[in-house]
């Protein structure tokens, strides 16, 4: 156990987080370009379009609601559904990251 914990928290552990950025990342300009150029007005008044603030926060509002799946299109409803499940996977990881950490005796109180 003491060998397996630093190569998880090292090696192993970032380096799934970093494929996954690479793969969520095609798999967000796939869903963003899909909705942009088939659904014209919902990408414009969920926001997604640019800006910061209340625009970002209607689109997040939109996307973590699944609003993916309401629009009819499969593709885009597929992409939604890779793209929240790479989100998921990414928080897990960081959370199971901090958990072995804290459990390896990695944060300390100074």
């Amino acid at each position: 156990m003491t060998r397996v914990l630093p190569f998880l928290l090292k090696f192993a552990i970032p380096g799934c987080l970093f494929v996954l950025a690479i793969v969520a990342f095609r798999v967000r300009s796939q869903f963003h370009r899909a909705l942009r150029l088939r659904h014209p007005m919902l990408w414009e008044s969920i926001g997604a379009g640019g800006g910061i603030g209340p625009d970002r926060l209607r689109y997040a509002q939109w996307f973590w609601s699944r609003g993916f799946d309401n629009i009819g299109d499969p593709e885009v409803g597929v992409l939604g559904s890779r793209l929240t499940g790479a989100s998921i996977l990414a928080i897990g990881l960081v959370l199971a990251w901090a958990g072995f950490a804290w459990l390896g005796g990695y944060f300390h109180a100074r």
